[in-house]
């Protein structure tokens, strides 16, 4: 009995021994080829993926910006032509890459290729794929030519000349009316002035449109689509005065991977730029990350503890650190993000060989 029990343990020690043979770390730039009775797998690292909206105003100075005020009252016209950025926020979202420095070669028995590991493997693979994030460029549908109705003779008009000139026809002393018509060019305050007229015009017929009785009835509809229709008129008259400002948004990113505890320097920021490199002698303002660990899963903590092992035959892991981010412009808090796991910015443990239940793709990157 004594020597079945003893056979049994032994039998039971030799094929643990060779479920799992060695964890054996690889170079990140290894190109040596792993025997087929084993696989590769690397600790995941935390990316934080930054996204940057701007928006881009763009003001243009009205072509008759000079007589705003004379003609028209308008003060706050647009003088210089000009471009203005500002942020208008910025959202993090966090990401997992394999660790290039964390690279591990598990080899297996021969049995073991022939049960199910490897065939997980092979279905679950999928859990180290690298998805990388694409650059938006987000198109502004291109804005309609504004429609100036009013634009047929406005550069050019005619001066029409009426005189009597006197001829000698036949003997005879004849005056003879004489009517020379030019073409000349107007100057800008002509122009202006005429734009300038032509709005007080639509401004005068609006009010007599809603003030006034009209010969003939008009229902709602039709009275709310007029003045809608003079009210854009007008509105595109006037942007020949106090200039326009197209406002666009641009979309930027930053793929941040944490070495340690502190601060991340993203970019400088200029009103007059946009975002600048951190060196740009434009930068007014420098954008940074602040990362602050706190603390560890509780869980994660206890399966490392109780399971930790002094040799270096076991499977590598590492916990995440739980890491609050928050965005700083120079020394202003500008939004937290909260809370992120961080798995970089704690330690690699080495776990005993052959645990019960253990799942490798909970822990790391299969290759």
């Amino acid at each position: 009995m004594k020597k079945i029990s003893l056979l049994l343990s032994l039998l039971i020690t030799i094929s643990v021994a060779f479920a799992q043979k060695s964890v054996i770390p690889l170079p990140s730039d290894s190109t040596w080829l792993p025997p087929s009775n084993s696989f590769a797998y690397a600790l995941p690292k935390t990316v934080l993926n930054v996204k940057v909206k701007v928006a881009v105003v763009k003001q243009q100075r009205g072509k008759y910006g000079d007589f705003a005020e004379n003609m028209l009252g308008i003060t706050n016209s647009i003088r210089t032509n000009r471009t203005l950025y500002k942020i208008n926020s910025v959202e993090i979202s966090n990401g997992i890459i394999p660790d290039p420095d964390h690279q591990y070669l598990v080899t297996l028995s021969d049995k073991e290729m022939k049960k199910w590991i490897l065939k997980k493997i092979e279905i679950e693979s999928k859990n180290g794929t690298l998805f990388h994030s694409q650059m938006e460029n987000p198109l502004k549908e291109e804005e309609q030519a504004p429609q100036w109705l009013y634009f047929g003779n406005l550069v050019f008009e005619e001066k029409v000349e009426n005189y009597i000139d006197t001829k000698i026809i036949d003997g005879v002393v004849t005056q003879v009316p004489i009517t020379n018509t030019t073409t000349i060019t107007k100057t800008l305050e002509d122009e202006a002035q005429e734009i300038a007229d032509f709005i007080l015009k639509i401004r005068k017929d609006r009010y007599e449109l809603i003030s006034e009785p009209h010969e003939y009835s008009m229902s709602k509809e039709a009275l709310e689509y007029t003045v809608e229709q003079m009210n854009k008129m007008e509105a595109t008259y006037m942007e020949l005065f106090t200039g326009s400002t197209v406002v666009e948004e641009v979309i930027e990113y930053f793929t941040v991977i944490p070495q340690g505890e502190g601060e991340i320097f993203l970019f400088g920021f200029s009103d007059t730029h946009g975002i600048v490199s951190l060196q740009s002698p434009f930068a007014t303002t420098i954008y940074r990350l602040k990362l602050d660990p706190l603390v560890r899963s509780s869980e994660a903590i206890r399966l490392v503890q109780n399971n930790r092992s002094t040799s270096f035959n076991g499977y590598r892991v590492r916990t995440p650190l739980s890491v609050s981010v928050s965005l700083y412009n120079d020394d202003t808090l500008v939004n937290q993000f909260g809370v992120f796991p961080i798995f970089q910015l704690n330690e690699v443990q080495v776990l005993q060989k052959n645990l019960p239940n253990f799942d490798i793709f909970q822990w790391g990157i299969v290759y």
